[in-house]
């Protein structure tokens, strides 16, 4: 289990009590964890009743029931021949001393432990399978090929791994065919690439040794097109080029380098997926492959930011009002913007193309900055002929908020009320607070009301918080009375579809110290997950394993824009699993280094980066927890005297947290302190700050809408958002 950082004070309220007692309660080992939890809970109780907040201890009451109920969910029953505690621990035990023996290389020792738990377990089909990864490993391939009928018998979900180990048993016994069929079976039961794409490249290296060129060229091809990105893939490609120079041809026609653009497009691999376009085009296939590869082609420029090459790519292509459009766009982002916006009204004026919304719309963003006047045109025809689609809308409200920042007030508080209607969701809260903040310019009255309801219906928001700031009652401290004061209505419960059983395995396996398997098992279990127990019986199961990123997906798939509102007590388990407070470790070395960043701002910029996952890499290159670029983290490094300092160092969790932390203090020194702008520098740069600064608004709120990249204002938002969430939950 893993302890949440009590960033609180000495608690001021009820809440705060429950808040402090849960976070201790993760410091705590699973045997007792469940007993402490509720006691402490239960204290809880005590508190609130004394305090006098009845109804607060009441909700206290069912969240301590359904909090240790949770917690024992998993350990209560192992399966259907044994329904108690110890099963689930002396499977556990025969399952990791099972490991440990092969660590130690008593096979025979092992496979006595396994030979046991085959037989009436819910956890029988773990261990043959590691019966069989012995008997293959050992070279005991005949043996293992007997194994084949025990499984059959099984409805288990590791078909994939058994029937790979088969493969290899068969195919060292020269029993091709069998491998083959065995290999077939393993694929119609693998989800993963990389496995996938091991099979098929040993499918072609089996069907090569039975001279079968025509089938091994087939499952090269698969791996070639469908899975570039794995360790299979050289292997595949180079047993291509063999297979070509022995039967003297080409295996590789224009048709499946398109396909294979198409793969590397989706990864986002754009070099590699431009070359596969082009040597499509070369090959010269059927004139719907070409114009495929040439559009496709087009886009993979523009991702690449090459845009006057995009622009002359699209123009090549049939003249579309869609494609007019593209090339319009490459043409703005290659400083054209005159041009592009003609390009784009000509487009608008076209009455009867369905895409003349769309330009209109586009050709209003691109005037806005040096031609309002005209921008404002755009806007209103994309609203005139825009009905109720999303560029409408759009529309809308940027007319209300170039009214807005022009002093127009009467004017955006028109438009602001056209876009909220009757919506009383969480999406009319930007309309909402500006129509607040336009009444207040005006010196009308209204906007103290507007500010209580939004904050008050949703205080975890990001405009929940800017108005709970501007409330009559105000905020930063009012946040925790929102919260612990009154009882919020309780999520839907939903229906738990999860059988004992099924958590039992994965109990045995975290406790066995198999925490890939664990892993593995929750992600099936996560696919048929049902209501609120399920959910939570998932998501501290994650947790417990270190994932703490399908932790918070487990919850956030089924209860997402409710997280916004105010919890009940007996669902602020649902809460802290969408923002955890992992590695606390690190963030104690941190602050002992003379770091002063607040935690609950790194966990904020973790929880958009990477998802508190410590090992992601994304396309451009960043890594780890806080998607650190590996030439930014050296500089970093050798400023905090980290002399031993690679770039892998970034997927440790304790290293990154350092490096970031010091960023992040350093974004805040050269913006005295402006915690938007740092967090917009941690996004966008701190050179585009530094203009934004300047020629913007100095009201922190307005500064923020002002923001000209979308992507780094919805950023910035949404960091600011969960800063002020952590603040309240810990």
């Amino acid at each position: 289990m893993y302890r949440a950082p009590n960033f609180c004070t000495l608690p001021s309220d009820g809440l705060s009590y429950v808040l402090s007692a849960r976070a201790g309660a993760f410091g705590l080992d699973s045997g007792g964890n469940s007993i402490v939890r509720a006691r402490m809970l239960a204290l809880a109780v005590l508190w609130l009743s004394v305090g006098g907040f009845a109804a607060d201890a009441a909700a206290a009451v069912t969240a301590a029931g359904a909090t240790a109920a949770a917690s024992v969910a998993p350990a209560a029953t192992s399966g259907p021949s044994a329904g108690s505690e110890p099963s689930v621990q002396s499977a556990a035990a025969a399952l990791r001393g099972a490991n440990e023996r092969f660590a130690a290389n008593d096979r025979e020792g092992a496979e006595a432990l396994l030979m046991e738990l085959s037989v009436e377990s819910i956890i029988a089909d773990y261990a043959l399978l590691l019966w069989m990864r012995s008997r293959v490993e050992s070279g005991r391939t005949a043996e293992a090929i007997v194994m084949e009928p025990r499984w059959n018998r099984l409805d288990s979900p590791l078909d994939a791994e058994f029937f790979t180990l088969l493969g290899r048993a068969y195919a060292s016994e020269g029993a091709e065919v069998q491998a083959r069929q065995a290999w077939d079976r393993a694929l119609k039961a693998e989800t993963r690439s990389e496995e996938s794409a091991a099979l098929h490249t040993s499918i072609g290296a089996s069907n090569e040794r039975t001279e079968r060129f025509s089938q091994a060229a087939q499952a090269y091809l698969e791996v070639w097109i469908h899975h570039p990105e794995t360790d299979s893939h050289e292997a595949a490609e180079r047993a291509l080029g063999t297979l070509e120079a022995r039967l003297g041809r080409t295996l590789r026609n224009g048709a499946e380098y398109r396909k294979r653009g198409d793969t590397l497009f989706r990864l986002r691999h754009n070099e590699a997926a431009l070359d596969a376009y082009d040597r499509a085009i070369a090959a010269k296939p059927s004139r719907t492959e070409v114009r495929r590869a040439e559009r496709k082609r087009a886009q993979t420029l523009f991702r690449l930011r090459r845009y006057p090459e995009a622009a002359r790519a699209f123009e090549k292509l049939p003249a579309q009002d869609e494609t007019a459009i593209e090339i319009a766009r490459a043409h703005a982002r290659s400083g054209e913007v005159p041009r592009a916006i003609e390009e784009l009204a000509a487009i608008g004026r076209r009455t009867r193309s369905r895409h003349s919304v769309r330009a209109n719309f586009l050709a209003g963003l691109l005037a806005d900055e040096d031609e309002p006047v005209r921008a404002r045109t755009f806007f209103e025809k994309t609203i005139a002929r825009g009905g109720r689609t999303s560029y409408a809308r759009a529309a809308v409200w940027r007319l209300g908020w170039s009214s807005f920042r022009a002093g127009e007030y009467a004017d955006a508080i028109r438009y602001f009320k056209r876009l909220i209607g009757s919506d009383e969701s969480l999406s009319s809260l930007r309309p909402r607070y500006w129509h607040a903040r336009a009444l207040e310019r005006s010196g009308l009255d209204g906007a103290g009301e507007i500010y209580e309801w939004i904050s008050s219906r949703f205080p975890f928001s990001y405009y929940g918080w800017r108005a709970g700031q501007r409330a009559p009652g105000g905020l930063p401290d009012a946040n925790q009375a929102v919260v612990a004061r009154e009882v919020a209505k309780p999520l839907d419960s939903g229906t738990s579809v999860l059988s004992s059983a099924s958590l039992a395995r994965v109990a045995i396996l975290i406790e066995a110290g198999m925490v890939d398997e664990a892993n593995a098992e929750l992600t099936r279990l996560f696919a048929i997950a049902g209501g609120l127990t399920d959910r939570l019986v998932l998501a501290q199961m994650y947790a417990d394993t270190g994932d703490f990123h399908r932790a918070q997906k487990v919850v956030l798939s089924l209860y997402g824009d409710q997280l916004a509102s105010r919890p009940a007590l007996a669902d602020l388990d649902v809460w802290w699993h969408a923002w955890p407070a992992p590695y606390p470790e690190a963030f104690r070395q941190t602050a002992e280094k003379g770091i002063r960043v607040e935690p609950g701002l790194v966990y904020a910029v973790m929880r958009e980066e990477s998802g508190y996952r410590p090992k992601v890499l994304s396309v451009s290159g960043a890594r780890g927890l806080l998607q650190i670029m590996p030439e930014t983290g050296e500089v970093l490094a050798r400023g905090q005297a980290l002399h031993t300092f690679t770039p892998e160092d970034l997927f440790d969790p304790e290293t990154n947290i350092h490096l970031g932390s010091a960023y992040l203090e350093q974004l805040l020194s050269r913006f005295s302190g402006k915690v938007s702008a740092a967090v917009a520098s941690y996004n966008a740069g701190p050179e585009a700050v530094a203009r934004w600064i300047e020629s913007g608004p100095s009201e922190d709120d307005e500064w923020v809408e002002a923001i000209p990249y979308d992507q780094t204002r919805t950023y910035v938002e949404r960091v600011l958002r969960s800063l002020q969430v952590y603040r309240v939950l810990y």
